[in-house]
């Protein structure tokens, strides 16, 4: 019976690597196995249905109960990923347990996907301290996750990469509108996810915040003067990437007064030298009919 155990479990080794197959559960039920006379797939069944199985493979099996791959293959994803992982320099802490691959490998996540996405968040972190402290605000990133340098959050399978560059670009865009004046807490998450989702690009949002930051501020400033009434910050950003008709007849309204209030506090005289050499201050222009 012996010689019959140590055979069992060699062709087990080989059939599932990466279980103890001498001692413990899966020992246990390999002696069971031989005294009993059990066929290979009730052994194999039950190793499958064993608390040390599923633990050491915990997302090998469908939402259906079927297998994902087999043991051998998911193994050797687990060894794809932590490669990955270690050739960015990450701590082990990121690969040292069963679990940290499990969300991974249950959502299709290969080693190629990974090293796209740990380029894509190194290049965040170590280059845009601002867009990580945006998405800190936007998305709750755990404190954890935040001493962490946003990398656990980075890393979450949960959001699949489409989405994680998604809500990447709605903080770029943030931040721009932030560093322009605009009041970025009022204009509300969903703005900048709504641009982002149109294809709006971060250095896009960047080039449009910039130029418009200046027009922004005299636009409020006109509004207070002439009494218009408050142009949101949304409004003015809005406009920015869609064409609004309501905003841009404001806009050419109020500049339009502040051109004409200008031009009542000047004297236009209309002496005989011609164009701008018969422009004069209305100080200039009392004197000369004095």
């Amino acid at each position: 019976m012996a010689d019959i155990t140590a055979s069992v479990r060699a062709a087990l080794g080989t059939a599932i690597p990466g279980l103890n197959v001498r001692t413990g559960e899966i020992g246990a039920l390999i002696k069971r196995a031989v005294r009993d006379g059990w066929s290979q797939s009730q052994l194999l069944l039950g190793i499958y249905a064993s608390r040390t199985f599923k633990a050491r493979f915990p997302a090998i099996r469908n939402a259906d109960g079927s297998l994902r791959m087999s043991p051998a293959a998911y193994l050797q994803r687990e060894q794809d990923l932590r490669a990955t992982m270690q050739s960015f320099g990450l701590l082990s802490m990121h690969y040292n347990k069963p679990n940290d691959f499990a969300g991974m490998i249950a959502r299709g996540v290969d080693a190629q996907q990974l090293q796209q996405r740990l380029a894509f968040s190194q290049d965040l972190l170590r280059s845009n301290p601002q867009v990580v402290k945006q998405l800190q605000g936007m998305y709750g990133i755990s404190a954890k996750a935040a001493r962490n340098g946003a990398l656990a959050w980075l890393l979450d399978t949960k959001k699949g990469t489409e989405v994680l560059q998604k809500e990447v670009t709605s903080a770029q865009i943030a931040v721009s509108a932030r560093q322009a004046g605009f009041d970025v807490h009022g204009m509300g998450k969903g703005f900048f996810e709504g641009l982002a989702g149109e294809g709006v690009s971060g250095a896009q949002a960047n080039q449009a915040f910039q130029q418009a930051g200046l027009d922004r501020a005299q636009l409020r400033t006109f509004a207070a003067r002439y009494h218009y009434g408050e142009l949101s910050d949304k409004q003015v950003a809005a406009a920015l990437f869609h064409p609004d008709p309501e905003v841009a007849a404001t806009r050419a309204s109020l500049f339009a007064q502040e051109a004409a209030q200008f031009r009542a506090g000047v004297g236009y005289a209309t002496g005989q030298e011609p164009g701008i050499a018969g422009l004069q201050t209305t100080a200039a222009a009392d004197q000369a009919y004095a």
